[in-house]
């Protein structure tokens, strides 16, 4: 569980695009790990993949993760729908319930109240 430090932590806003949400999410999670803050233990295959199927995208070779993922809009056709469920996969299953599940204590991980765009960590309110 993330400390308190993270209670009303933006992690993304102003987009739901996928390619920007999961740059987003792995920064998090890699300046979380990177800090020592949680142990690297999601399980990658996925992201693996997609980065393999990236690097061998042509003409895309040589560039960086966030520079293909910027690419796949005009590509998706010739690359493969495939790649996009992958993304969407990681974005709105496996990034979603991991965040979830390490959110501070009395926080859950979500789009804020009035703006399905800004995505962090907040304070669940009672109804």
């Amino acid at each position: 569980m993330l400390s308190q430090d993270f209670v009303n932590f933006t992690v993304s806003e102003a987009t739901l695009r996928d390619c920007d949400l999961i740059s987003a999410y792995h920064d998090l999670y890699t300046s979380l790990c990177e800090e020592n803050l949680l142990e690297n233990f999601l399980d990658f295959d996925a992201w693996d993949e997609l980065l393999i199927e990236c690097a061998h995208t042509e003409p895309y070779c040589d560039v960086s993760f966030y520079e293909c993922l910027q690419a796949l809009d005009p590509i998706a056709e010739s690359a493969g729908q495939w790649i996009w469920e992958i993304v969407s996969c990681l974005v709105n299953e496996t990034f979603w319930d991991f965040f979830n599940d390490i959110a501070p204590e009395g926080c859950y991980f979500g789009s804020i109240e009035g703006d399905g765009a800004c995505i962090g960590f907040w304070e669940c309110t009672e109804e």
